[in-house]
């Protein structure tokens, strides 16, 4: 048994980059606006600046009152959260500084996005919710002033500072400005139960709470008259199973309208304008999808009925228009259509992935868009399919010009005798010759790698290694069926058999050099990296673990809710079903291990995850296994990928060369990132 703790850069530093560069290609584009005069030319070292600097993608936006601005919160490259405002024409963002650290607006279950900053009705505050000591958050009201105001203020008003809203012992969350601008509804959590609370928003009195419902009251949203507040109230049957229930302002009724209705998944409410009506998610067959209810008689009926997951629907402001996203496979596109209409137009700018839907002044629309070779940003547009589309600035840089993005393609595979799945692919189009291959499996809940920017993909595949993202069994993204797949078969070894499928595959392609497959994986996907390559020995030439689970009863007791939901939701208790976790704990079949095993130990993993590293190294080190354990410095994930790329790129391109292998040759051209 041999170990090595080092650092990731001495690991790596005396690797020689492979990548070769080549005039831009159809499926490999530059990606930094020319225009931008302060855009750096792609070089290896601004393209490992950028990935170590690049930011995360932008929460939901929120239009402000006139339509000249989104409001969005953005991490850094760090994770920490920055409230930026962007106008819509195309000006430059603003950052506004806030004293506090900001939180988003999620579900504690499911940490789906609910909404973002919350514009006041007359522009000039902005609510959202920041930390208010220990374990505990507050709705913090931050000002902001027009361009026009600006001066006028500097001048004749003294600065105004972020305030708190109300300064009691609860926790709260998720603030909603009355339309008339005097009141802020927000959720409120106290001894262990959330509700509902409403407050001046010009202070002086204290928070009302109007709800004490058996179950957890979330996402508020006022009626377009402000007479009547809509709430999602939790049912125990699913993280997503709700009551649609509706508070009278004026009477202080509070009325279900699912009460009598069988257990479904509702959420993402929005008032039709015009109408007492709510509009909200749920799932109708195999696909999420758009339903109205009516709050006088408690009628409703299904909007949508297309194939795909129908979500985050938003109606016009004046009028019964609805845009929403529908995700099916790789792709979210945009679409609008009427409350009453028999189809909905899609009006995105092609294939990719939409999120965020808005509508802004004069029936534009602003939504998120992201492709696998155009990093996240804004667009604005007319609610027309052939239309001009202008980017909105954020607060970000562009990568470097220059710099050069694989296109995925589908890449299909059996798993089973009547099953086929698809991946994604990232290949270098300007290599010839056959190639390293990695299967990469990402952290958290399994999910379907849509056709977005994936950066983690895209700095592993600068190594001009292929790289494959393939969709397994308990994903998202292709229906109910394919997602309640590893509840039904959490007996068996199912996510194993559906990666060593994808490897086997891999390996089949004349274009990848034979047996030089490695499968690499970050959490959870470190997790199931060690164990394929345990269980099913001889597909995979090489194992790299980044910050893996090790020990499910240290994982869930540190896990946030949304984590700990799911992975209850699929495999039941731990105290039950030990066996099921036993074929999840690498230690099961680590001792099969055969191949190169490299585990990294981040600084940013979790305090539980760097204690089960130990544990199990001292396993392999009882079981007589080799493995290399690299101690990683605090830094971005796809930093430390990157460099995991070109080593393994490396390892694979000298086995072959000492095989008498053919490799592949690069085209000259400018600089991969």
């Amino acid at each position: 048994m041999t170990e090595t703790s080092t650092t990731a850069d001495d690991a790596t530093a005396t690797q020689a980059t492979t990548n070769g560069s080549a005039p831009t290609s159809a499926d490999e584009t530059t990606t930094a606006p020319a225009e931008n005069a302060a855009a750096t030319t792609a070089t290896p070292e601004s393209t490992d600046e950028w990935y170590a600097t690049a930011a995360g993608q932008p929460g939901p936006p929120e239009v402000s009152p006139d339509g000249a601005a989104i409001a969005y919160l953005q991490p850094d490259a760090e994770g920490t959260l920055h409230l930026w405002v962007s106008p819509v024409d195309g000006g430059e963002a603003e950052e506004l500084p806030v004293p506090f650290t900001l939180v988003e607006d999620r579900d504690p279950e499911t940490g789906r996005a609910i909404r973002g900053p919350q514009w006041a009705p007359n522009g000039e505050w902005i609510a959202v919710a920041g930390e208010r000591g220990p374990g505990r958050t507050a709705i913090w009201l931050v000002p902001y002033a027009t361009p026009a105001e600006e001066e006028r203020q500097r001048h004749e008003e003294e600065d105004r500072e972020p305030v708190v809203l109300c300064d009691h012992p609860a926790s709260d969350r998720s603030p909603r400005w009355s339309p008339d601008g005097e009141t802020i509804a927000f959720v409120s959590h106290r001894d262990g139960h959330d509700t509902i609370a409403l407050a001046p928003a010009l202070g002086g009195d204290p928070a009302t709470t109007i709800t004490f419902g058996p179950g957890d009251d979330r996402e508020p949203v006022w009626s377009r008259d402000g007479k009547m507040l809509a709430f999602c109230r939790r049912r125990d049957d699913g993280p997503d199973h709700a009551d649609i229930v509706v508070y009278v302002h004026e009477t202080g009724e509070v009325k279900s309208l699912t009460a009598e209705k069988a257990s479904a998944i509702r959420h993402s409410l929005d008032w039709v304008p015009g109408r007492n009506m709510i509009a909200y998610v749920t799932r109708e067959t195999d696909w999420l999808t758009i339903a109205v209810i009516n709050t006088d008689n408690n009628a409703g009926w299904v909007v949508t009925r297309e194939a795909g997951d129908k979500t985050d629907p938003r109606f016009h402001p004046d009028e019964t228009r609805l845009v929403y996203v529908r995700t099916e496979g790789f792709s979210t596109v945009l679409c609008e259509r009427g409350l009453h209409a028999s189809g909905a137009t899609t009006i995105d700018p092609g294939e990719g992935v939409v999120s965020y839907p808005r509508w802004g002044a004069d029936k534009k629309v602003i939504y998120g868009f992201s492709a696998p070779q155009r990093p996240f940003g804004f667009l604005i547009q007319d609610n027309l399919t052939n239309t001009d589309r202008l980017p909105i600035q954020t607060g970000e840089s562009d990568a470097p010009t220059g710099a050069r993005f694989r296109q995925p393609s589908p890449f299909e595979y059996k798993v089973g005798p009547e099953e086929q799945f698809t991946g994604l692919l990232y290949r270098t189009s300007h290599q010839a010759g056959a190639t390293p291959a990695v299967v990469y499996l990402p952290d958290g809940p399994l999910a379907t790698r849509q056709g977005a920017f994936q950066i983690e993909e895209q700095a592993l595949a600068s190594s001009g290694m292929a790289v494959l993202t393939p969709v397994i069994h308990g994903a998202t993204g292709f229906g109910a069926p394919l997602e309640a797949d590893l509840a039904a078969f959490a007996d068996t070894e199912l996510e194993i058999t559906d990666i060593a499928e994808a490897g086997l595959a891999l390996q089949a392609q004349k274009d990848i050099l034979e047996h030089r497959v490695g499968i690499v994986g970050a959490g959870f996907g470190g997790t199931l990296a060690l164990l394929t390559a345990g269980a099913r020995p001889g597909i995979y030439g090489a194992v790299v673990a980044i910050d893996p689970i090790l020990d499910w009863g240290a994982e869930l007791d540190g896990a946030d809710g949304p984590w700990r939901n799911w992975i209850f939701r699929q495999f039941g208790s731990p105290v039950t079903f030990l066996d099921r976790y036993a074929m999840r704990t690498p230690a099961t079949f680590a001792a099969l291990l055969d191949v190169p095993v490299a585990l990294i130990r981040t600084e940013t993993a979790s305090p539980a995850r760097r204690a089960q590293m130990a544990e199990f190294t001292d396993y392999l080190d009882a079981a007589g296994v080799e493995y290399e354990l690299i101690e990683s410095p605090r830094r971005p994930l796809p930093v430390t990928l990157r460099e995991v790329g070109k080593f393994l790129g490396e390892h694979f391109r000298e086995a072959a060369r000492a095989a008498g292998e053919s490799e592949a040759t690069t085209v000259e051209g400018s600089e991969d990132v």
